[in-house]
């Protein structure tokens, strides 16, 4: 039994609308002591707000009082602190790990949060302004309650760091890509987390060519052979590649010259579009949400899910082209994890490389589990894939303190 002498490690990994945390013991395989996640920012007052928590295999739900008002990262923390604090229950806590979306071209891995470094991360605001801004509160958030005490972000662009220049460059002047304008991809805490998974539970495919679909309110794909990344649908900034709930994915920048020239629509506006109505937001003129898309029938949902599934099949083709071949596809977040329709869309489509879903699987594949959902004759493996970013988070910060322990 744990005993409570035994430090912890905390994890808070902030988004644009939710955030999730959980708690692994300083012990062997760092074993998880509990998880949750608070979501719904910015939601009418009218609508419930609650907690979700699993302790030892036990999922509870925690409601907020009716008309709680969460408007960011930093109000759900306020809400969630009186819950953790509670939880951890007086054991030594050894760090506080924090995602960070984007590190730029200076932070290829988990680091010690200090004043200097923080302030730099600052500066990557304005190409992650759904989550960088969120990422960067919780830090202070911490800090205002904890005090000065150890903090680690980790970093979803350090997985493709070390990629080649083919891959990161735009066919813009040089001196702009030396400035540090070039693709730099994200969701990379996700993409280790199932690297690492398929490490453990298939391990004959997690050294071959992959492509994982990483599914969500932000999607994008990556080519990953023998476990790093090759390339990825995001760039510069987090609106690249694949349409997601409410921005816009691969779009021509003629679009933006006329939005901005002829109909004279300022940064501002331009921004807002771009990054909240668009995507599957805009162009259902419905929701973002996949799962309010498949339950409706206005025909514009049904386009919206066939334009994604469609985009998504490209991508992945585009993917399997960089590599060079295609040993397995993964899906994860979720969307991913959870979309059985757009899951066999995306399989349908790729029929042409070989791709026959196993359609019972896929309808209805095992929960949290590795989950293969691909047909025996099928030349591609398919499987479904959790994705774990928090245990990927503590498992770098682990790494790190490891390779310096006298400043832990």
């Amino acid at each position: 039994m744990m005993t409570k002498t035994v430090p912890l490690m905390l994890t808070l990994n902030a988004g644009s609308s939710s955030l999730k945390f959980a708690a692994f013991a300083a012990s062997t395989g760092w074993p998880e002591l509990f998880r949750g996640q608070i979501e719904g920012f910015g939601r009418a007052s009218d609508q419930p707000v609650s907690i979700r928590i699993v302790r030892s295999g036990v999922r509870e739900t925690m409601a907020l009082p009716s008309g709680t008002q969460i408007a960011n990262a930093s109000d759900a923390f306020d809400q969630l602190w009186p819950i953790l604090a509670e939880q951890i229950e007086g054991r030594p806590l050894l760090a506080v790990v924090h995602r960070v979306v984007h590190g730029g071209l200076e932070f290829d891995g988990a680091i010690r949060v200090t004043p200097d470094s923080l302030s730099r991360l600052d500066s990557y605001a304005p190409l992650a302004p759904l989550h960088q801004p969120h990422n960067l509160v919780l830090i202070r958030r911490v800090t205002e309650r904890l005090g000065e005490g150890q903090q680690i972000a980790c970093f979803d662009t350090a997985f493709h760091r070390g990629r080649a220049f083919e891959t990161e460059a735009y066919a813009l002047p040089r001196a702009l890509y030396d400035q540090g304008i070039r693709r730099y991809g994200f969701h990379g805490l996700s993409y280790g987390a199932v690297t690492d998974r398929l490490r453990r539970a298939r391990p004959d495919l997690a050294g071959g060519r992959l492509v994982v679909a990483h599914l969500g309110a932000g999607c994008s794909l990556a080519a990953i052979n023998e476990g790093r990344s090759v390339a990825t649908t995001l760039g510069f900034s987090a609106l690249e590649g694949l349409p997601m709930a409410t921005r816009c994915g691969r779009l021509d920048p003629g679009v933006l010259l006329h939005l901005m020239g002829e109909r004279e629509m300022s940064v501002e506006a331009v921004t807002q579009m771009l990054y909240k109505d668009s995507g599957l937001k805009g162009l259902s003129g419905l929701s973002g949400d996949v799962r309010d898309l498949e339950a409706s029938d206005r025909p514009e949902a049904h386009q919206t899910l066939d334009y994604f599934i469609h985009q998504v099949a490209i991508g992945v083709a585009e993917m399997a082209g960089e590599l060079g071949g295609l040993h397995a596809l993964i899906f994860t977040a979720g969307i991913g994890e959870h979309s059985a329709r757009v899951r066999l869309g995306v399989m349908q489509k790729l029929a042409w490389l070989g791709v026959v879903p196993d359609l019972a699987q896929n309808a209805d594949p095992e929960v949290d589990v590795v989950t293969d959902i691909s047909a025996p004759e099928s030349l591609i493996k398919v499987l479904i894939v959790p994705t774990d970013e928090e245990r990927r988070m503590a498992t770098e910060a682990a790494s790190l303190l490891a390779q310096s322990p006298a400043a832990a």
